[in-house]
């Protein structure tokens, strides 16, 4: 092409397009759900425009798909190939620039599939099956051809899934399956030669990790290895001569039909299909196969056989980060409107509390500021429920034992309901990392949605127990004991077209719902590393089960029993950038009977800490607000008041409890936390573990 060739030009220009944007290596372990993403760009002529999707997004996007993936420009040159490449050859970033039909060790098919693209910039989607030459590394795969529009530019993705070990395993039994052909037509003089063939093949079939079968011509099972059975959910004796109909739907049955119909009549084998079946006990499982023919001795097709594989775990997991990626979208908000709110209910908290506390012998404002305080309380628990959504929203964790806890959640939950609790916890109940607040909103959650589930009263059963998950369980854990909670109800039951929702954001069936309680359950359990899952059948009732790591620590912390305020001496310094804060902070510490010194922000606090040290008279303790506006926050304040005084023993206090240090606050130097709004109790409680724990 000469240099004032129009589609030359229109490469620079997408190529400088693309240096503008945020290319980097990305990739994290989340899964992008790319069918809904392109479902939401597709256009009425076949194509994609992300003229408007946010370059970071689509920078995430491609960075982070597990899969092999180039983008094109409108020559047809590799422009980008993203870090899953890797995983082919990590030399990789070489062929960027070079031709992408240069990479099909055909190099008829690699012409064809340029012209094809070139024809009409690819207006439809295609799926080509071919070798892929990457450096020095080469591959089966089946490649995706999508057309996209990157703001006025015309662009191809292509998508790569590697089928080479597949390719290798069909191939592998064909290989056999043909030697014994050969063997049995060579050897059929004597029953004896034909036994030892049929031995030799059957012991091939069943070292196959993947399901083989073989079917006649009208799809009946004549001959298959343990595992297709076992995926189908048959025994042996009812697997044989069954038909691929009673496996599926009618859908699934007639996409089935068809593809045996193209093979049947010559056309190529179908490397691998992807539909849903239905098992002996009913329960839906997604299967992948292969299929091809099988022919006589004379070319007479007689069957088709092919390998099958269950792959209903891995789409489990993708639908699951596919919800992670949906909760993540309100997170930032969320996080600043509860981190505000909870500032100003710590004041009126710890001010309610004081007035309290200074009002015993006036019965009457006592009680109406006691019903004051459960009422903000409640309020706390809501800002909670946001603080879930927010990115990174690690809980304060504590070792314990959860069982009294959750007697007293599901009782405290169900008062004043036609429904009762029945309890099934054994004594020798394994202990837990949680953070307990966060674990009862999931329980009560639970409970609440249980009670309205059964309008005429019932029982909700409550089971406890430890056990242990291998890698035969199908489920999305790591192996390990864990503690498992289920709550039953024998109510309305989910309808099944409604249950894989029930975890979104704002999905609701309630009209004075807010669709986050069963949101925020799932976000919290995922943070404490744990899984909620729900069974539902439409008027037997619902379970829920969820699964939390066992702890390997010692149960610390106070006992249940240790309630109320405890008093102390000595002084203390607070620092918090909120001055309603300050001076609620400072009366509740002088009422606990310490000597309270404030400051604004960390530079004032270093002062103070500075002048109280060398008169000889240092501070027991420093409560440090983690962030302030504009000035020197609790960390950095913490990093200087260690140069003064290397045994500090800080506290570290924040609305933001989705903060890594929050969670981990002795990873940072701090020596207790107390997340706003806070309790008397809760402060003077902290305050004595803290000043009576040993030096660090």
């Amino acid at each position: 092409m000469g240099k004032g060739d129009p589609l030359d030009s229109e490469c620079n220009e997408f190529e400088e397009c693309l240096q503008s944007l945020e290319w980097t290596d990305t990739a994290g372990t989340q899964t992008i759900d790319l069918e809904s993403f392109f479902e939401n760009t597709l256009t009425s002529s076949g194509s994609f425009d992300l003229t408007g999707v946010n370059t970071g997004v689509l920078a995430k996007l491609l960075q982070s798909l597990p899969v092999p993936a180039f983008l094109l420009n409108p020559r047809l040159d590799i422009v980008l190939a993203n870090q899953a490449c890797s995983y082919i050859d990590w030399r990789y970033k070489d062929i960027s620039g070079k031709p992408f039909c240069s990479l099909f060790v055909n190099a008829c098919l690699g012409n064809e599939i340029q012209e094809l693209l070139q024809g009409d910039f690819s207006s439809q989607k295609y799926q080509v099956y071919a070798d892929l030459q990457l450096c020095e590394s080469r591959i089966w795969g089946r490649m995706s051809f999508r057309p996209l529009r990157i703001k006025e530019f015309r662009s191809i993705l292509v998508l790569v899934e590697d089928l080479t070990a597949e390719q290798k395993k069909l191939l592998l039994a064909e290989k056999y399956h043909e030697e014994l052909n050969k063997e049995i037509t060579e050897r059929r003089r004597t029953e004896d030669d034909l036994r030892k063939s049929e031995e030799r093949y059957r012991n091939i079939i069943e070292t196959i990790q993947d399901g083989y079968y073989e079917t006649d011509i009208a799809g009946n099972f004549i001959s298959f290895n343990d595992n297709v059975f076992e995926i189908m959910g048959y025994s042996r004796q009812e697997f044989q001569n069954i038909n691929y109909r009673k496996l599926v739907d009618k859908e699934n049955a007639n996409k089935i039909y068809l593809i045996f119909a193209k093979i049947y009549a010559g056309k190529p084998p179908k490397k691998i299909f992807d539909h849903e079946i239905t098992r002996k006990d009913g329960t839906k499982r997604n299967v992948t196969i292969s299929i091809s023919l099988v022919k006589d001795s004379s070319g007479r097709p007689i069957g088709f056989r092919g390998i099958c594989r269950d792959i209903t775990e891995r789409k489990r997991a993708v639908n699951h980060f596919a919800r992670l990626e949906k909760l993540e979208s309100i997170g930032v908000l969320a996080g600043g409107i509860a981190h505000d709110f909870n500032n100003i209910l710590t004041s009126i908290l710890g001010n309610i509390a004081l007035s309290r506390m200074s009002s015993q012998s006036r019965d009457n404002i006592n009680q109406r500021l006691q019903e004051a305080e459960k009422a903000i309380d409640r309020a706390r628990h809501l800002t909670q429920q946001l603080l879930t959504f927010s990115r990174g929203g690690a809980p304060v964790k504590q070792t314990a034992s959860i069982s009294e806890m959750i007697r007293d959640t599901c009782e405290f939950a169900g008062r004043g309901s036609n429904v009762r609790c029945e309890f099934s916890i054994p004594d020798n109940i394994y202990s837990v990392d949680v953070d307990m607040g966060q674990i009862s909103q999931v329980i009560s959650n639970l409970i609440i949605n249980a009670e309205q589930a059964m309008p005429d009263g019932g029982v909700i059963h409550v089971r406890l127990e430890n056990v242990s998950i291998n890698n035969r369980d199908e489920l999305p854990l790591k192996e390990g004991k864990y503690l498992k909670l289920s709550i039953q109800d024998h109510g309305i039951g989910i309808p099944a077209k409604i249950l894989p929702k029930i975890f979104d954001p704002y999905f609701t069936t309630k009209q004075e719902g807010s669709g986050l309680g069963l949101a925020s359950a799932y976000s919290i359990i995922k943070s404490h590393d744990g899984l909620i899952t729900v069974e539902s059948e439409a008027g037997i009732g619902t379970v829920f089960h969820i699964h939390l790591p066992v702890s390997d620590k010692a149960m610390a912390g106070h006992k249940d029993s240790e309630r109320g305020i405890i008093a102390g001496e000595g002084k203390i310094l607070l620092m918090d950038d909120e001055e309603m804060i300050r001076d609620m902070g400072k009366e509740m510490l002088t009422l606990l009977g310490y000597d309270v010194d404030i400051a604004g922000d960390g530079d004032e606090a270093i002062e103070l800490f500075r002048l109280s040290k060398d008169s000889g008279d240092p501070y027991l303790a420093v409560i440090l607000d983690l962030t302030v506006r504009g000035g020197v926050g609790g960390r950095e304040t913490l990093l200087r008041l260690v140069e003064l005084e290397p045994t500090i023993k800080a506290i570290v206090s924040s609305g933001y409890s989705n903060d890594p240090i929050m969670s981990d606050y002795k990873k940072y130097g701090f020596s207790g936390v107390v997340v706003k709004p806070y309790s008397p109790e809760e402060l003077s409680r902290t305050l004595d573990l803290v000043i009576k724990s040993p030096v660090p």
